[in-house]
């Protein structure tokens, strides 16, 4: 018999498993009221406290660290247990000035950031909750968090500053569509603002001189001649240009936001370099064609650097999710690599996965985002049996995770 078996055998898991069913209205309820408060990343704050005012509310003692995250403990029966973290993220990919308005249609909510991941936050709280009230203990210690800096620039802060911190020995984020998926391996991403600068001047008068945007086009050139690689998918792309005063003048200044992925930490590493050194030879090469006193400079940024990584798809976290699948009468699905807050525990072996919430959506990162919350009892119900299979529960079993040397 499995751990998931034994749990399912258990009065006080089934309680909490019908505890969760009967708390989806106030899932909902603070899924609605939580997607109004604005979070883009680098500036969760509002969220931060709101999420730890919830969890203070439920009596627990919430930490928040130096970067915002936000975390309450309930600690194992044993004291030398490994701790195991569930997260959802603070941030959405929105900006301040965005009207965050709920509205309802036929049982669909809109709203921007909705889903992504307002909805993984409302979970962990309806966790908490049916923890407190049905006085589960597990036997390994386990942390409930709402993260930030999971979207674009936050560039993953929030879960570097917890590993960083906190002696982790498995994370699982609920951050995905389908409650019958699993996502495992991390794709990993180096963002960069490559600037360009040179004395400029005027258009007609100075002509002769570099032009700091003739030498970005040189490197854009380059950069568009590559491929990528199909396997292990391996991309890059130039999202952002922008510099320049007027159309009669030579610029100063100019500069690209420059996007390199890949599921390979070893590919995403010889990408870079090869696109790195296409920026500087463009300079050099805009330089060199006007023969002129005046050089471009090139100023190269590291923005973004989520790491890339990948793990047994028959260790412990799939067999974990795997294991609960089955006592539910579903099968489980491994989806694609993703970018996600399990990058950062991916990269440095410790297990982690990304499990799927309940209901339905879609146009995630889109303002016309929206949320079914029909049927929206599974995921939490899936998160439950995982993490008390993965930390144990006293009196029960013991958790399938071993605290890291």
């Amino acid at each position: 018999m499995n751990n998931v078996q034994k749990l399912l055998g258990e009065e006080k898991v089934q309680k909490a498993l019908d505890y969760l069913k009967q708390d989806a209205g106030n899932i909902l309820k603070e899924q609605l009221e939580i997607v109004t408060i604005p979070a883009p990343s680098n500036d969760e704050g509002e969220r931060t406290e709101d999420f730890a005012r919830r969890l203070r509310e439920m009596g627990y003692e919430p930490v928040i660290d130096k970067v915002g995250n936000v975390y309450a403990k309930i600690p194992g029966a044993d004291p030398e247990a490994p701790t195991v973290m569930a997260a959802g993220h603070l941030d959405t990919v929105f900006p301040r000035t965005l009207p965050l308005e709920v509205k309802e249609k036929d049982g669909v909510y809109h709203c921007p950031g909705i889903c992504d991941d307002t909805r993984a936050l409302a979970e962990v709280l309806s966790l908490a909750r049916a923890f407190k009230e049905t006085g589960l203990k597990p036997k390994a210690n386990l942390l409930l968090c709402g993260n930030v800096g999971e979207e674009g620039l936050g560039d993953l802060r929030g879960t570097k500053e917890l590993f960083r911190t906190l002696p982790i020995d498995a994370f699982v984020s609920l951050d995905h569509w389908g409650v019958e998926e699993i996502l495992l391996d991390a794709t990993g991403s180096k963002r960069y603002k490559i600037t360009y600068t040179a004395e400029g001047g005027h258009s007609f008068g100075a002509f002769g001189k570099p032009n700091p945007i003739h030498a970005m086009g040189r490197a854009i050139a380059a950069i568009s001649e590559l491929h990528g690689l199909k396997e292990p998918k391996t991309t890059f792309n130039v999202g952002v240009v922008s510099g320049g005063t007027s159309i009669n003048s030579i610029p100063c200044e100019t500069h690209m936001l420059v996007d390199i992925r890949s599921n390979s930490a070893q590919e995403l590493e010889k990408l870079e370099n090869t696109i790195l050194d296409m920026a500087r030879k463009a300079a050099q090469e805009e330089t060199d064609h006007w023969k002129h006193e005046d050089h471009v400079n090139v100023i190269i940024e590291k923005i973004g650097d989520r790491p890339a990584g990948s793990q047994p798809h028959d260790g412990i976290m799939a067999e974990t999710f795997s294991q609960v699948m089955e006592a539910m009468g579903k099968t489980m699905h491994i989806s694609e690599a993703g970018s996600t807050d399990c990058n950062v525990p991916v990269s440095l072996g410790v297990p982690a996965a990304v499990l799927g919430y309940g209901g339905t959506g879609g146009n995630c990162h889109n303002p016309e985002e929206w949320y079914r919350p029909d049927p929206n009892y599974p995921g939490p119900a899936h998160s439950l049996l995982m993490l008390l299979a993965l930390t144990g529960l006293e009196g029960v079993c013991d958790g399938a995770i071993v605290k890291k040397k």
